[in-house]
Order: structure tokens, then sequence, then C-alpha cells
């Protein structure tokens, strides 16, 4: 039985879909992060998860005929050589396809139509397809919105700069994150982090960004922040709305930080006040399924996901 396989390979997870021709899901897979910029076993975890979905669905590598993966990191043409070997899994033929891991998700909440794709999470990229079927990406536009840590970092910035010393509710939170009892033990903390693994520094700075978004309402420290990090996402969802003939664009957002209520919260306002002409919706699927999508339409694939 023909098959094809969706990849959505992340900073933090990777995830496969094994599915027939006809859209029905045969078999699901997931394991560590694909992304070679925060993995150093990103090839192996995206090619563990395709093999395994294979492996749920009863499949082998030689009934697939398309695989789509969509990888974080992929960022420019040069990056193809590498994302193309990370999926060629030894046996499997037929069409290969890599692609930012944006575009996955672009596919799954549009299903194909026009929109705006907002990711924030491990990594951050925003992506969108106009009326025009040009493919738009912030950093097009010297962009960068800023991910997860880059939340950590705004906070533990001010929080050793000790602006404000009424939050405590934050500096006790960051004590407790990084093992300190003052904000002397704080600063030691972080040295230490950013001198050890890279890799390792930016999934314990990531790992503190939940923290944040929960005291969004009790932090001043973690509400200016998250404030000042949705107004950037806005100005870079703007920028690919100027691409856009519809008077209203639909945006839809991926990613823990992202889809987080304090921070959708937070980018509502922003594009509430900076008049723009977006809005944000819920996808339609997930980015796995938008990359298994993609696979199907590939080779001609039959109904609809």
């Amino acid at each position: 039985m023909d098959v094809v396989v969706g990849v959505d390979a992340g900073g933090s997870f990777t995830r496969a879909l094994c599915v027939g021709l006809d859209g029905s899901v045969l078999g699901r897979a997931s394991s560590g992060g694909g992304s070679p910029a925060h993995n150093a076993d990103a090839r192996a975890n995206i090619r563990a998860a395709i093999i395994d979905s294979l492996e749920a669905a009863g499949s082998s590598v030689t009934d697939v005929v398309a695989i789509v993966a969509g990888i974080a990191g992929f960022d420019v043409p040069s990056d193809a050589e590498w994302a193309h070997e990370f999926i060629a899994v030894p046996g499997i033929g037929g069409v290969r396809i890599a692609v930012n891991d944006t575009e996955v998700a672009h596919a799954g909440a549009f299903g194909g139509g026009l929109g705006i794709m907002a990711i924030a999470g491990t990594g951050s990229m925003i992506f969108g397809v106009n009326e025009a079927g040009d493919k738009l990406r912030n950093d097009q536009y010297m962009h960068y919105a800023g991910a997860a840590r880059h939340l950590s970092f705004d906070v533990i910035q001010h929080v050793l700069l000790d602006v404000d010393s009424d939050d405590s509710v934050m500096a006790d939170a960051a004590f407790r994150h990084w093992n300190a009892k003052d904000l002397t033990g704080l600063r030691a903390a972080i040295v230490a982090d950013i001198a050890g693994d890279h890799d390792e520094m930016k999934r314990h700075f990531g790992a503190f960004a939940p923290v944040i978004t929960s005291l969004a309402t009790r932090s001043p420290l973690a509400s200016a922040a998250i404030a000042r990090l949705a107004e950037s996402t806005r100005v870079g969802i703007d920028l690919l709305a100027g691409r856009f003939q519809a008077p209203s664009v639909p945006v839809a957002l991926e990613g823990g930080l992202a889809c987080s209520q304090a921070f959708n919260g937070a980018l509502m306002g922003a594009l509430a006040s900076g008049r723009s002409r977006c809005t944000i919706v819920q996808p339609q699927a997930s980015p796995v399924e938008g990359a298994a999508l993609l696979a199907r339409r590939a080779v001609g694939g039959r109904a609809s996901p």
C-alpha cells in the first residue's frame, strides 16, 4: 500500500505522520528536536520519527511514495543539502521535499489558502502566502521577533538590573529556576549557564518562558516583556501583510509561547493598537498534518485532510 509521510521538526520535538493517499491516518510518532540549531542529534531524531511512524502504520520504507519535512533551521538555499540528507532514510524512494517548518505549519493552518503563520516557541519565524502565491518571510525584511528564550533573556536582564525592586514574584521565580539565593548568585548562575553547552543553555532559558507567561498578571516585568515581544511580532506580521491585497488578513499562531494565553492576548492588543489589518484565527490542522497534506499533493493525493 502506497503511503506518504509528513514531518514537523522543531527545536523541541519532531513529529511524523504516516497517511494513505486518501488522507487516512495510519501511524504517528514523535522524537526529540529536529532543528540542528538546537539539537546535536537532530538528524537521528528526524529519521527515528519517520521510521517509528511507518512501524506504527504497519508499513515499510518501500511503501513510501513521498515525504515532506518542515525543518526548523532550513533558512537559506544552501541548507537544502543537509536538510534533504536528514530525511534520506535508507530504502525510502519517491518524492522527498524539505522546507522550513513554517511552511508545513502554514499548510496545516490554512489548507493551502492565503494567510500568515507566526511561530514562537523554541524558534521563531513569520511566514505568509499571499493572493499571488508569493512565499513571504519576516527575515526578508531583516526582522526577527524572538522565541521563548528571548523572552527569558529580556526578563532576566531586567531582574539583574534590579530596576523594579517591588517585583519580588519574578525575582523569586528566577532564583528558583537557576537555583540561586540572591541577585549575586543569579548573576553567577547566568554566566555559568551561558559559558556551558550552547544548546543546553537555550533549552534552560526556553524552559523559563512558561514561568514568565504564567506570571503575566502578577509580575510587572513579565507583563512588560511579553508586551515588547508581542509588539515585535506584530511588526513582523504587518510587514508581510503589506504584500496582501485582502482588507483582512488571517494570522495563525504556532508554538508553546505563541499559543500561551498571555502572549496571545498581548499580540491581539498589539494588532488592535497598531490598527493592523490582521486577525488571529484558529489553525485548521496541525503542522505535521500540513506536511502530510503537502506530501499527498506532491503525488496527487485524492482527498482533503
